[in-house]
């Protein structure tokens, strides 16, 4: 049911996951000491949770896994993405300004009608970006429509659920891996700090970085969206031995 999906986030889908895990591990045909996650954007975030809380799971796939909070995150996919389709840096300054200002207010004790204020720039803005002029009717409901995402739990959570100290929790080998045309979970903002995770914390993480590949681990061109139905590959093959012989490596258990 989609509505009840409105009331949950990623911690929910992370005890999806362990039940799955859980069924995986008493299959006659699996072998339980050698299971693992593999997750993809938001999946790259659960893989982590869900190791955090499991001390038996094998490995964590991070395919595009984000390392910062989503509050740092979006506004570095907001300005990729604007890039990507070509936007001038005015613009792209303009947006991110209006978003970082309403995630701050989110973060704080902002009233209903300071969050308003705020979402109605964001839409004015992005409307002019869009080259649009609409109706006062379509300007509200747009304004509503970006209220009630931010409001959903699976917003808030993401804004504000830190990735770094989960990673530093987890006791099994993990890999990160990331595209640098990937215009959705910045490769450089993200693998710096799952490095410093790795570092700091003397964790058993590889990070790889595949030049030219996007969000989708597609080799690309601008990495932006409107790309990915038009590029043949469905994943990159080097991506997939990467991935493949360090799995194999870190399960070659007796």
């Amino acid at each position: 049911n989609i509505e009840d999906l409105k009331e949950d986030t990623s911690e929910d889908f992370a005890t999806d996951v362990g039940v799955m895990i859980q069924a995986a591990r008493i299959h006659p045909k699996i072998d339980n000491k050698r299971v693992g996650v593999i997750g993809h954007s938001e999946g790259g975030l659960i893989g982590p949770m869900v190791a955090a809380g499991d001390p038996k799971l094998a490995f964590v796939v991070m395919l595009a896994g984000p390392g910062v909070a989503g509050y740092e995150l979006l506004p570095v996919q907001q300005a990729r993405l604007l890039q990507s389709m070509g936007a001038d840096q005015e613009l792209i300054d303009s947006v991110l300004h209006a978003s970082m200002s309403l995630y701050e207010l989110m973060g704080s004790d902002a009233s209903d009608e300071e969050l308003r204020e705020q979402m109605a720039e964001l839409v004015k803005i992005q409307l002019s970006a869009q080259g649009l002029e609409v109706t006062e009717e379509i300007y509200e409901q747009a304004i509503n429509e970006g209220l009630e995402t931010i409001t959903l739990p699976w917003t808030q959570f993401f804004l504000f659920h830190d990735p770094a100290p989960v990673l530093a929790k987890i006791k099994c080998p993990v890999l990160a891996m990331n595209g640098t045309k990937d215009v959705q979970v910045d490769s450089v903002q993200n693998l710096t700090v799952i490095e410093e995770v790795k570092e700091n914390f003397d964790r058993d993480i590889t990070i790889v970085e595949l030049e030219g590949l996007n969000h989708l681990f597609q080799l690309a061109t601008t990495g932006s969206v409107a790309e990915y139905g038009q590029i043949e590959t469905t994943f990159d093959t080097e991506a997939l031995e990467i991935m493949t012989e360090w799995i194999d490596e870190v399960t070659d258990v007796d």
